[in-house]
């Protein structure tokens, strides 16, 4: 399995939209950035979908009509942009596979998607093509979506996904997901502060050995945990998840969602990532 991070930074990612501060204008001159957080797995499955997908995927040579699948964590912005699902289809994409996209979330993403009127419910989805132009067959807007629940275990293709709750808002279910692929596995921990000891017991429970974790670090150093994690978090979490069998003998592990706020310096960034960890950050590729 081939993990790739298209973007390493929390929401307003690094450098951070309108910041001067002495570690965002050092991620501009060092053309070191950290935009959304997003994961790439295999060219084909996404975990979230921010703003910035279209620009990252064109950096990173991504073709978007390869995804089939993509797991949404919630439906804040930095997490999901539906807006650009009005693009896949009709005259603004040609050459489409005959599936649609299936996207994967709470009652919340379902609700973002079915105001843009860009998506229709999966039970009522008919994928017809409706001419052809230059040749090349038109495909109605083709996202759609299903709704998971917390510790819904599900395919989304080939892959078992397990959505497990976040500690992370109130207003909505958000998700931290286990994905599981011929063989191998990952946990993707983001925008959550500590997880409940009932996520512990149900991956235990399961029989997990990931390969690979990857946690939300949106805080660095600094002293909170409301709604996210700090570095000791991470570390914290890692030593859990160690302490319950969840861990294979090679596991890597990662900080994704780092926030601007979290260190003085690239230097003091990346000097202070704690160990057994790396920094993730946007274009780095993982092979499991």
């Amino acid at each position: 399995m081939n993990l790739k991070f298209l973007g390493g930074g929390s929401a307003e990612g690094i450098p951070a939209l309108f910041c001067r501060c002495g570690l965002c204008r050092e991620a501009r001159e060092k053309n070191k950035y950290f935009t959304r957080s997003q994961l790439l797995v295999n060219n084909d499955l996404l975990i979230d979908f921010p703003p910035d997908s279209y620009y990252r995927a064109v950096c990173a040579g991504v073709d978007l009509a390869d995804i089939k699948h993509i797991l949404i964590t919630h439906s804040h912005s930095d997490h999901f942009y539906p807006e650009d699902f009005f693009m896949r289809g009709l005259a603004s994409s040609y050459g489409l596979d005959a599936e649609p996209l299936c996207i994967y979330g709470s009652e919340a993403v379902a609700s973002a998607l079915s105001r843009l009127a860009n998506a229709v419910p999966y039970e009522e989805y008919r994928h017809k093509p409706k001419e052809t132009f230059y040749g090349t067959t038109i495909y109605p807007q083709s996202a759609t979506y299903k709704k998971v629940r917390p510790f819904e275990i599900f395919s989304a293709g080939e892959y078992t996904v397990a959505a497990l709750p976040s500690e992370h808002m109130q207003s909505e279910p958000s998700y931290v997901y286990a994905v599981s692929h011929k063989g191998k596995s990952f946990f993707y921990a983001t925008d959550t502060a500590p997880l409940s000891e009932k996520v512990y017991d149900f991956l235990q429970y399961g029989g997990y050995k990931f390969d690979c974790v990857i946690c939300d670090g949106t805080y660095g150093n600094l002293d909170f945990d409301e709604g996210h994690m700090n570095f000791a978090d991470c570390a914290e979490t890692l030593k859990i998840l160690l302490s319950r069998g969840l861990l294979s003998r090679n596991c890597k592990s990662f900080i994704t969602h780092v926030s601007h706020n979290a260190a003085l310096s690239l230097a003091q960034l990346e000097s202070s990532i704690p160990e057994c960890f790396s920094l993730a950050y946007d274009g780095l590729t993982v092979a499991l």
